[in-house]
C-alpha cells in the first residue's frame, strides 16, 4: 500500500492523544483507564514488548541519589509516566486478567536501579556529586580518559554506528535509527494514504511501523543532570563536571572546526521519543532516543560531513578552569 508524500504529521494528527491531564476530577486513574479504553494503542504490542515497556516506564520514573536511594522523579515528568504506567497495567488487565504469566522478568533484571551491586557501586562513588551545580555538564569513562579529559581537553568523537558495539562502555543502542508504531483503523487509513480507493473495505486493524534513519555521523554525549546511573552504564572509574558548559561548547566547537574542517557541527539536547506516540513532525534521529533512555538526560554534540572513522581524537586544552575532576571510588 503506497502511503503518499504527506508525512508523519499525518501519523500523528490521527493518533493525537486526548490531554487526559486537563480532564482528571476527583478519580483520575478512571480518567486515564476509560481514556487508554478508547484506543487501547497496546493492544498490538507482543506481550514480549509489552513487558519490556513496562519496565521502561518503571525505569525512567526513579531516579538514584548519592546515597544510593531510590527516588520518584519530580513534576509533570512523573505525572506523565503514571499515566503510561496505568495504561500499561490497564492493557495488561485487558488481555490477561492479570499479569501475564508468560512474563520473564528479564528487562527488569536489567533495570539499573534495583540492580544490587550496581548501586553498592552508585554508593560508593556518588557522594562527590551532592555539590554539583543544577547547571553542568557530566562525562563518566575510564579514570585515564577522564584524566586526559580534564588536563588536556582530549575527548573522542565516535561514529554514531559504534554504539551497537559490545565492547563500547556504554549501553548498546541505534544512534542510526529510531522507530515509531501504532495502529489504524480502516478508515483512518483512507485518511492517511494517497490512494484511499485501493484500502479494503474488511474492518481490520492495521498495524503500522516507521523506521527513520541516518546517514554517518559523529558524536560526543554528556549529561546534563547527575544521574548517578551514568556511573553503571558507563562502567566509570572517573568523571568530569563540566562547571561552565557554555565555554566548555564554545571550545569544542572551535576545536572540531580547526581539527575537521568542513565539518558541520552543533550541540543539541536529545529528545525522547515514545515510539507508540508519533511526534508532529519528522525528528532529528541524531538527537533522538527511544523514551527508554530518557533518565539520562543527554546533550550532545553532532558532527556531520566529516569522515570520524573509527573515532577522531580532538584536544582542546585543559580544562581545570571551567571543570572539576573526580576519580570515582567503586572496589
Amino acid at each position: 500500500m503506497h502511503r503518499g508524500r504527506r508525512g508523519l504529521s499525518s501519523w500523528q494528527s490521527t493518533f493525537q492523544r486526548r490531554n487526559v491531564y486537563s480532564e482528571m476530577n476527583s478519580d483520575p486513574t478512571r480518567q486515564i483507564i476509560e481514556n487508554y479504553r478508547q484506543t487501547r494503542y497496546l493492544r498490538r504490542a507482543s506481550d514480549a514488548e509489552l513487558e519490556q515497556r513496562l519496565a521502561d516506564i518503571v525505569n525512567n520514573t526513579v531516579r538514584v541519589s548519592v546515597d544510593a536511594l531510590i527516588v520518584l522523579v519530580k513534576g509533570q515528568t512523573l505525572a506523565e509516566l503514571c499515566v503510561r504506567l496505568t495504561e500499561c497495567a490497564e492493557e495488561l488487565r485487558l488481555r490477561h486478567g492479570s499479569y501475564s504469566a508468560k512474563f520473564t522478568g528479564k528487562p527488569f533484571k536489567e533495570m539499573l536501579p534495583f540492580d544490587e551491586p550496581r548501586r553498592a557501586r552508585i554508593k560508593r562513588a556518588g557522594q562527590p556529586f551532592s555539590a554539583a551545580s543544577p547547571r553542568c555538564l557530566l562525562r563518566f569513562g575510564r579514570l585515564d580518559h577522564m584524566q586526559g579529559l580534564f588536563n588536556e581537553g582530549a575527548l573522542m568523537i565516535q561514529p554514531a554506528k559504534r554504539f551497537t558495539d559490545s565492547d563500547i562502555f556504554a549501553v548498546q543502542d541505534d544512534e542510526c535509527s529510531i522507530e515509531v508504531k501504532g495502529i489504524l483503523s480502516t478508515e483512518e487509513v483512507r485518511r492517511v494514504v494517497a490512494n484511499p480507493q485501493d484500502v479494503p473495505d474488511e474492518e481490520r486493524d492495521h498495524v503500522f511501523a516507521i523506521r527513520l534513519s541516518i546517514d554517518a555521523y559523529g558524536l560526543y554525549c554528556l549529561g546534563k543532570t547527575p544521574e548517578l546511573r551514568m556511573i553503571a552504564d558507563w562502567g566509570a572509574t572517573g568523571a568530569v563536571i563540566i562547571n561552565h558548559p557554555a565555554e566548555f561548547e564554545k571550545r569544542l566547537l572551535c576545536a572540531v572546526e580547526q581539527q575537521l574542517p568542513g565539518a558541520r557541527s552543533y550541540f543539541a539536547d536529545v529528545t525522547y521519543l515514545d515510539p507508540y506516540f508519533p511526534p508532529s513532525g519528522v525528528p532529528n534521529v541524531a538527537t533522538t532516543k527511544h523514551f527508554r533512555y530518557a533518565y539520562q538526560d543527554e546533550r550532545r554534540l553532532v558532527v556531520q560531513g566529516a569522515d570520524v572513522g573509527g573515532g577522531k581524537l580532538i584536544r582542546m586544552g585543559p580544562l581545570d578552569d571551567i571543570a572539576t575532576m573526580i576519580h570515582l571510588d567503586i572496589f
